[in-house]
């Protein structure tokens, strides 16, 4: 599996249009191109970049086709539509993935296994802003 980051350095003069880039920069253009198995949207917490943009391909052949089709011109041409930063990219290869696993209440640091009595809950379609974005 191979992964490209997409990642916007923090400023104090950037613009970005959250909406523009979940709905039509990825949404639309990244969807679109050939090969991608599914793409992230993450808006940072802490460290240099505020948001980072994930995209996944079955390897590096699919990247390179993916590289080479009209949507990867589209994709370059329409950053400014969402940001005035120049996102700095990073393409890496996935050595190993863990499986899904449910977290018991000592691992979340609850004695006894424990849930709180009040979670603090948020449905997923409002953390991430609406639409999910696995699609194949």
């Amino acid at each position: 599996m191979i992964r490209v980051s997409m990642m916007y350095p923090v400023s104090d003069e950037a613009t970005f249009d959250l909406d523009y880039y979940k709905t039509t920069h990825m949404g639309d253009i990244v969807k679109r191109t050939p090969g991608v198995v599914r793409y992230e949207i993450d808006e940072a917490i802490d460290g240099p970049y505020f948001m980072v943009g994930q995209i996944y391909f079955e390897s590096a052949e699919a990247l390179d086709a993916a590289m080479n089709a009209p949507t990867a011109g589209e994709a370059l041409a329409d950053i400014p539509n969402f940001t005035n930063i120049q996102p700095v990219m990073q393409v890496s290869r996935i050595l190993a993935r863990s499986q899904a696993a449910r977290l018991t209440g000592t691992a979340r640091g609850l004695r006894g296994g424990r849930r709180p009595s009040n979670p603090r809950r948020t449905p997923r379609s409002v953390r991430s802003g609406g639409e999910t974005s696995d699609h194949g």
